[in-house]
This record gives structure tokens, sequence and C-alpha cells, in this order.
């Protein structure tokens, strides 16, 4: 048996002297320049001589810091906003961090939060018939319409606050 060879004809691509390995895959290659000034043109973007670079071996680190934020701690909504925004809402909860707008958000819901609790908590109290003479004569009782009405308080706060 014996073995005929057939001539092949080079690809198109590399036939081209001008054709760099970036074009190759499709055909179509950007120069630096243009891409560089696509990137500047972009709504909302930093344009590159904004930034600083840190050079670690063949790469260019950005220099990015945040500003000083308090260190106050966050209270209980403040932490579940937190979590439900990281969980469900991943975009917004980028879009604060980055801009650095979270920590005030999240001390905002807090706040807001403790007042909705302790400005319904006497309304709905008052509403239930929740008194201090029940308090003395039957505290059984009274905790227990104290817990259904902070529960019932609770869940109006994380709806229209926490999970919104």
């Amino acid at each position: 048996m014996s073995l005929i060879s057939i001539p092949r004809r080079p690809s198109p691509l590399l036939e081209r002297p001008s054709a760099s390995p970036a074009s190759w895959c499709c055909g179509r290659s950007k120069s630096p320049s243009r891409i560089m000034s696509a990137r500047k043109s972009r709504k909302g973007a930093k344009a590159m001589s904004e930034l600083t670079y840190t050079r670690s071996g063949d790469y260019l680190i950005p220099d990015l810091s945040l500003t000083e934020q308090p260190q106050a701690p966050l209270g209980k909504y403040g932490r579940m906003r937190k979590d439900y925004l990281k969980e469900h809402r991943p975009v917004l909860w980028n879009s604060l961090l980055l801009s650095e707008k979270l920590y005030p958000h999240l001390r905002e819901i807090d706040e807001a939060a403790n007042n909705r609790l302790e400005q319904m908590m006497p309304e709905l109290m008052k509403s239930a018939g929740v008194t201090e003479s029940l308090k003395a004569s039957d505290p059984m009782k009274w905790v227990g319409l104290m817990n259904t009405l902070k529960a019932q308080a609770e869940e109006t706060i994380l709806t229209e606050l926490v999970f919104s």
C-alpha cells in the first residue's frame, strides 16, 4: 500500500503577514488604543489616568482604597438587611458596597426600624387592651399578649423596611 501525499494549502489567516495572533480567532482585532478609548468613553467609568497602579510581576494591580467608615455596630435590623441584600439583591449589594454607601444605608434602616417599633408598640398595646393592671393581675397573659404584639410589629417592619 502506498501513501499518497496531498499538498496542503495554508490557512488564509496565516497567509496574511500582518495578521497578529489576537486576530486569528475571529479576523477582527482592535488596536490597544481603540480598546483604551472605548473604555474611557463608557458612561460612569473612571478614566485610566485617574487610577494609579502597582506592578506585581507582569501584572498591574489598581491601588484601590476605601474611605474610613464608622465602626459602630449594626443592630438587629441592619444586620438582617445586610444579609437580605447579600443573598437576594446582589446587584444592589455590590452597588452600595462599591459606592461606599452600604454602611450608611444599613444604619439608616436599623434606626428607622427601631423608631418604627417604638412607635407601633404603644398603639398596638392600646388597641389590644394591654395595661399595667393586666401585668399585675395576670403576668402570663400579659407576656403572651406582648410577645404577640411584638411579633406583629416586627412582621410589619420586616416587610416594609428590611425585605423591600
